[in-house]
C-alpha cells in the first residue's frame, strides 16, 4: 500500500487479496435470495493495482456458487462457494469483539527456513465499526468476528509468516463455531521455495488453510565498492550529470557509475526521498565524486522545476531514467489508461525535455528504451509503443539540428527492480551494460 516500498516490489502498488474477495463476497450476501456459504475456496490469481475497475461476474456448478473478479477482462480472484443445508439452519451468533488495544506492527523479514515449522497466534486488531461499515452484509451474515478472521488471514501473510516479502495465494476454509478470539497457524506443507507453502489455521469462526509464497526481496544495485574496481578516479571528472529518476534501479546505477570515475551527479527522485538521500550519502561518503538531490515529482506541474534545473545546473549530460510501473498486459485489448501513462513519460515529458535542450550545442540526452521492441513482445504493447515514440523523438530532434544530441539505446532485459519477476530468471548484469554506455555516451 505505501507508494514509496511498493515501486520497488514486483507487482507495485495492490490492492490486498481478502479485501478483493471481501468485497465479491459482500456484493453477492447484500442479494437476500443468495444463500450464506458454508465453505470458501479462494484463488488470488493475478495482482489489482490501486485504482482499477472491477466487476464480478456469477456461475453456477453443481452445488457450487462461483465468483469470478475480473478486471480489463483478465480474472484476478476466482471463489467458490459451497452451500451447505444444515449449516443454513444455524443462527450465527458473534462471538467477542476483538478490538485489543495495540499500535501497528513491524512486518517480519523471513527467510524460506524460517518457514518449516512456523506456529503462532494472531490478534486482529480492527475498528469494529469499520469493518461494519465496509462489509456489512459479511457482517450481518457471517458475523463480526468471521469478518475480523477472514481479515487476519492478510495480517498473517502479511506480517507475520512469510511476512514482508510475501505473496498470499489463496484460501480454503469453513465456518465453523470456534469460540477462539484469536487466529491460530502452523505450517503444514514445506517444500521449494517457488512451491508455496501451505499452513493450516483455527480460531474466530474459520478452520482451514492457506498458501502463501515467499516472494524474492527487492534487488539491490551495486554500492560504490563495488562499482570502483571497475572504473577509474577521473575517468568522468568531465562531467556533469543530471539523472531524472536516479533515486533507484538504473537511475541510482548510472550516477554511482559517473561519481566512481569522478564525476558530480544531481539525481531526482519523485516519492523515494530517503532512497535518493542513500544514494547521495554513499556516492559523498566515497569522497570521489559528489552527488546532490533534487525533487521532481513529473506527475505534477514539473515543466518550470525542470527548466529551472537545466538551467542552474548546466550539466553536460542528461540520462531519462523517470518511469511508472512497467506491467504486462495479457488482455486482447490495449489498456487505454496503462497506454497513456506511458506515453505520458516517454513521449510527452521528455518531448518537453527534447526541447528545452535543444538549443544547447554542449548537452548530451541519454534515453533508455527497451529491447522489447525488437521482439515485439505482445504483453507489453502499450510500453512498446511509447518507448518507440520517445526513440522516434530523438530521431525527430536529431535530424532538425543536424547532429547526435539525444542518444537513445535498446537495452536487454537488466537486473532492476523494474524487470524483477516472481520465479527468478538470469536477467543481464547492469553494471556492465551501463558502465559501457556512458563510456560511449
Amino acid at each position: 500500500m505505501d507508494p514509496v516500498f511498493a515501486r520497488r516490489t514486483i507487482y507495485g502498488q495492490v490492492v490486498h487479496g481478502i479485501h478483493i474477495f471481501l468485497v465479491a463476497l459482500n456484493a453477492f450476501l447484500k442479494d437476500p435470495a443468495n444463500p450464506t456459504p458454508s465453505k470458501v475456496y479462494v484463488s488470488f490469481l493475478s495482482p489489482l493495482n490501486l485504482n482499477q475497475s472491477i466487476s464480478v461476474e456469477i456461475g453456477y456448478r453443481d452445488q457450487e456458487t462461483l465468483l469470478e473478479v475480473k478486471s480489463n477482462g483478465q480474472t484476478v480472484t476466482f471463489i467458490r462457494l459451497i452451500i451447505d443445508a444444515e449449516l443454513r439452519s444455524v443462527e450465527i451468533k458473534n462471538l467477542k469483539d476483538i478490538d485489543s488495544k495495540g499500535g501497528p506492527d513491524v512486518p517480519h523479514e523471513r527467510v524460506f527456513d524460517d518457514l518449516i515449522n512456523a506456529s503462532c497466534e494472531v490478534d486482529f486488531f480492527g475498528n469494529t465499526k469499520n469493518v461494519k461499515d465496509s462489509f456489512q452484509w459479511c457482517v450481518q451474515r457471517l458475523g463480526v468476528a468471521r469478518v475480523k478472521g477472514l481479515m487476519g488471514l492478510s495480517k498473517f501473510v502479511g506480517m507475520e509468516y512469510p511476512g514482508l516479502h510475501s505473496l498470499f495465494a489463496g484460501f480454503e476454509l469453513c465456518f465453523s463455531q470456534s469460540n477462539s478470539e484469536a487466529l491460530h497457524f502452523r505450517t503444514e506443507r514445506y517444500s521449494i521455495p517457488i512451491a508455496p507453502v501451505k499452513f493450516s489455521l483455527s480460531g474466530l469462526g474459520l478452520e482451514g488453510s492457506l498458501d502463501a509464497f515467499l516472494r524474492p526481496p527487492p534487488y539491490r544495485q551495486d554500492d560504490m565498492s563495488a562499482i570502483s574496481h571497475l572504473v577509474t578516479q577521473a575517468e568522468f571528472s568531465d562531467r556533469r550529470a543530471l539523472i531524472i529518476g536516479g533515486s533507484r534501479g538504473l537511475g541510482e546505477l548510472a550516477a554511482k557509475v559517473i561519481a566512481s570515475g569522478g564525476g558530480r551527479v544531481d539525481i531526482t527522485y519523485a516519492l523515494g526521498e530517503l532512497d535518493a538521500q542513500g544514494v547521495s550519502q554513499q556516492i559523498n561518503a566515497s569522497k570521489v565524486g559528489v552527488c546532490s538531490i533534487h525533487r521532481l515529482n513529473l506527475k505534477e506541474a514539473y515543466e518550470d522545476r525542470l527548466k529551472l534545473l537545466i538551467d542552474r545546473l548546466s550539466p553536460t549530460h542528461i540520462y531519462y531514467f523517470a518511469s511508472p510501473q512497467i506491467k504486462a498486459n495479457k488482455a486482447l485489448k490495449i489498456d487505454k489508461q496503462l497506454l497513456d501513462e506511458y506515453m505520458t513519460f516517454y513521449a510527452e515529458i521528455f518531448g518537453y525535455l527534447c526541447q528545452l535542450v535543444s538549443t544547447c550545442g554542449d548537452v548530451r540526452v541519454f534515453y533508455p528504451s527497451t529491447v522489447y521492441v525488437s521482439e515485439n513482445d505482445q504483453d507489453f504493447r502499450e510500453y512498446i509503443a511509447a518507448k518507440q515514440a520517445g526513440e522516434k523523438l530523438c530521431e525527430k530532434f536529431n535530424a532538425r539540428s543536424k547532429r547526435s544530441q539525444f542518444i537513445w539505446k535498446r537495452l536487454p532485459k537488466l537486473q532492476t527492480d523494474q524487470t524483477q519477476s516472481f520465479v527468478q530468471e538470469p536477467g543481464i548484469q547492469a553494471t556492465d551494460t551501463l558502465l559501457d554506455i556512458i563510456r560511449k555516451f
